[in-house]
């Protein structure tokens, strides 16, 4: 039986896993998955070292936000966001022009539409929300999807994008409550990638996270099919690693892979996964 603590901790350090796994590899196109399996076997024989991107920095504000307002305040994740954001982290243009436009306006409509009139289609708003359906994992799951839908839309307010967060929200909200049972896979990843798409829109690379969660049955496979699927490895490498660290708890996770993560990442995020657990929704 796993345990509520060992489903946080699991969503949380497997979305920082599965992003510092697959962040060398980001942006390798379809026809050099060959030579990215190999690259990928080699850093997890010797793992060691693995830092993070902009998307676990990301995903940590926005936990400390929640926990902080007990809540989604858009006001209050924006103002976090920009807070913490490290551009050394690789924060995409649509991202930094939004934090900018907040930090100079305060006005959370033109800061989510500063770079595109109709929102960002990408999938920055979606690699977040771990913190989110943790702390409305015993909510119903329209009320959780609200969340992750209102949490992505400070930032990422295209339909597209509110879509995506609410599909990956409900896979999440299940994957939290035990709610998985493993399909076989026929088609290799090749195949599949050239049907779903492994780019940074959410519209591409969510239903390919959502199908490598469908289709494995252990931490470990999640995160290495999602980043040897190329693209955008490790967007959705975070991604599945959310999904399957909420599915098989923190226990699940490679020991080697957590050691390999840089200064006190470990210690730090098993805190804030036990703020999580803590923490009632305010009303």
């Amino acid at each position: 039986m796993i345990d509520e603590l060992e489903r946080i901790e699991g969503a949380l350090l497997g979305t920082i896993v599965g992003d510092a796994l697959g962040l060398p590899f980001e942006g390798t196109p379809i026809g050099d998955l060959p030579r990215l399996h190999r690259a990928l076997a080699r850093r997890i024989e010797a793992p060691r070292c693995w830092d993070y991107s902009d998307d676990s920095e990301m995903m940590l504000a926005l936990a400390d936000s929640v926990i902080r307002v007990r809540g989604i305040d858009s006001r209050d994740i924006l103002e976090t966001l920009a807070a913490r954001c490290d551009v050394a982290r690789g924060y995409g243009k649509g991202m930094r022009t939004t934090l900018r436009a907040w930090r100079e306006s305060r006005d959370e409509w033109s800061a989510a539409r500063a770079t595109w009139e109709a929102g960002s289609r990408g999938n920055g708003g979606v690699v977040r929300l771990a913190p989110v359906i943790a702390l409305h994992r015993h909510e119903h799951l329209e009320v959780a999807l609200d969340a992750a839908a209102r949490s992505a839309a400070t930032t990422h307010c295209h339909p597209d994008a509110l879509c995506a967060a609410r599909g990956f929200g409900e896979a999440l909200w299940r994957a939290f409550r035990g709610d998985h049972a493993p399909i076989e896979r026929s088609d290799p990843i090749e195949v599949v990638v050239r049907k779903l798409g492994h780019g940074v829109l959410a519209a591409e690379s969510v239903p390919l996270a959502l199908w490598t969660w469908e289709h494995t049955s252990s931490f470990r496979d999640a995160v290495l099919t999602a980043v040897g699927a190329g693209g955008d490895t490790d967007t959705i490498g975070a991604m599945v690693g959310a999904l399957a660290g909420a599915t098989y708890g923190s226990a699940a996770i490679p020991p080697d892979w957590l050691d390999a993560l840089v200064g006190n990442t470990v210690q730090s995020t098993r805190h804030t996964a036990r703020e999580l657990r803590r923490c009632r929704l305010a009303g």
